[in-house]
């Protein structure tokens, strides 16, 4: 409702979103409401074990192509996390709320997209696809892959 509490709100999404504690809205302390690791350190340890995974002895091409349906969603969400980050650095420099209204919008809209997808080919599915694919599809097609570890033998390890 005012651009003191916009630019608060700003800094604590850049700030979770990276994984920082910065001062972003010069009020004298960085705020970082979130667990303090940021999108990134998630989405890095998901594609590091991706790649360890890939590298497995008899992992099936089914197994790597549903890993690769996982990778779309990575790189989907470091997409959006990346457009949501420089929408809300507009935020924090903006002189009033009216001139950064299409911005707030924006990336409201980025951030549902990271969290739940977005549905691009309006098929009535959130698909791996450049685009629509985000942080909730993980562990759809993280489970996906599981399943077909599990049942070909392999993977069960880690």
């Amino acid at each position: 409702n005012n651009l003191g509490g916009l630019q608060t709100h700003a800094e604590h999404t850049v700030n979770i979103l990276n994984g920082t504690a910065v001062d972003y809205n010069n009020d004298g302390r960085g705020e970082n409401p979130g667990a303090g690791f940021g999108v990134a350190y998630f989405l890095d340890e998901i594609e590091a074990r991706l790649d360890a995974a890939a590298q497995a002895e008899g992992v099936s091409p089914a197994l790597q192509g549903q890993m690769e349906l996982i990778r779309v969603c990575i790189a989907n969400a470091r997409q959006w996390t990346g457009e949501i980050v420089g929408l809300e650095r507009q935020l924090l420099a903006a002189p009033d709320l009216e001139s950064v209204a299409s911005q707030r919008a924006q990336s409201t809209e980025f951030a549902n997209d990271l969290i739940e997808g977005t549905d691009l080919n309006d098929n009535g599915l959130v698909d791996p696809f450049e685009g629509e694919c985000g942080l909730d599809q993980l562990s759809t097609f993280g489970i996906t892959a599981a399943n077909m570890a599990l049942r070909a033998g392999g993977l069960a390890n880690d």
